[in-house]
């Protein structure tokens, strides 16, 4: 390793000197990752995957993964395991990315003591495998350009204390 931090015009092999980069890959093999042991039984790891490539990991007493985060260069990487996770924000929690996806085993709740805007910039399918319940005060169902259609496999219930058409 000695031979590695010598100047390369004073080194003693026959080998090839290693280039800057080569030798920064070569010292980031070499050198161990840093622990710091916690007292809950947690250990904090820290190491140097290759040029720009850093990765701090926290791992649970039996070893297992529990947060790690992966500076790359282009940009961090979050992944942490947990019973729970809760965000609190004494103003706005913003989260802007290519794509969003929530997938949950029994459930989701939304709730707002305000109002619920949704922008959709292309289409919308909402796909239901059993009842879907919509209630409200008023419901208003419009089509600005183009048809609604209803379609069901057997009756179609109107219900009201007057059903007005094209009115």
């Amino acid at each position: 390793m000695e031979a590695l931090r010598k100047n390369d015009a004073t080194s003693t092999t026959d080998e090839a000197p290693a280039s800057g980069e080569a030798r920064d890959l070569l010292e980031m093999v070499a050198t161990p990752p840093a622990h710091l042991a916690l007292p809950s039984g947690r250990v904090v790891e820290a190491r140097a995957e290759g040029p720009g490539l850093e990765r701090v990991t926290i791992r649970g007493a039996g070893g297992e993964v529990e947060l790690e985060v992966r500076l790359t260069p282009e940009g961090p990487l979050l992944r942490f395991r947990s019973a729970s996770v809760e965000l609190e924000a004494a103003r706005d929690v913003r989260v802007e990315c290519d794509r969003f996806h929530v997938r949950a085993r029994t459930g989701i709740v939304e709730e707002t003591r305000g109002n619920l805007v949704q922008r959709v910039g292309g289409d919308q399918s909402v796909k239901v495998k059993g009842k879907q319940v919509t209630e409200a005060s008023d419901v208003r169902l419009e089509a600005r350009d183009g048809t609604v259609s209803i379609e069901a496999n057997d009756d179609v219930e109107v219900a009201g204390e007057r059903v007005r058409l094209n009115c």
